[in-house]
């Protein structure tokens, strides 16, 4: 994954289960502490294309879960990402 961080992209090399996915977002479980407010650059495996395929999320609300954390994510379109790149970029 990737996240937003004073208007830098970030790569975190983590690792996470999705839980819960529907159209609008998708629960995370992971060892990363994240924060509320977080843009993140997931990338879902889709095996038949042998691809990664990225996908915009913010994170919503985050708690601990049995040693990891359990967090929300609301998805995000390329576009509004982008818009929200350049502006904490000038920042």
């Amino acid at each position: 994954m990737s996240k937003l961080k004073h208007g830098q992209l970030e790569h975190v090399p983590e690792n996470g289960l999705g839980v819960d996915i529907s159209h609008g977002g998708i629960g995370l479980i992971t060892d990363c502490s994240l924060e509320e407010g977080n843009l993140l650059k997931l990338y879902f495996p889709v095996a038949e294309a042998k691809i990664n395929l990225p996908v915009y999320a913010q994170v919503v609300w985050v708690m601990p879960a049995r040693g990891k954390f359990r967090a929300g994510l609301c998805f995000w379109d390329k576009p509004a990402w982008k818009k929200s790149h350049r502006s904490a970029s000038r920042q």
